[in-house]
């Protein structure tokens, strides 16, 4: 899911960048140990998280996708 994420926020123009939150603290150390998602200060929500460009490529080139997503 977050390759899928990734590849429409490049083709975008938002170079891979994506936020999401995670559910719990479990989550939260599962997501930045393995995709280098890194947390956002907030108020808003406990567990907000980020994968910069950087990773974000690193992910589109282990996780390969098949077909195109028709961004426009």
């Amino acid at each position: 899911m977050f390759a899928i994420a990734i590849k429409l926020s490049t083709a975008m123009g938002f170079g891979g960048y994506i936020y999401f939150e995670a559910k719990n603290q479990d989550l939260v150390k599962h997501y930045s140990g393995k995709f280098g998602a890194s947390m956002i200060p907030t108020r808003l929500h406990g567990y907000r998280m980020e994968i910069f460009e950087e990773e974000a490529q690193i992910l589109i080139e282990k996780y390969t996708l098949e077909g195109d997503l028709n961004v426009r």
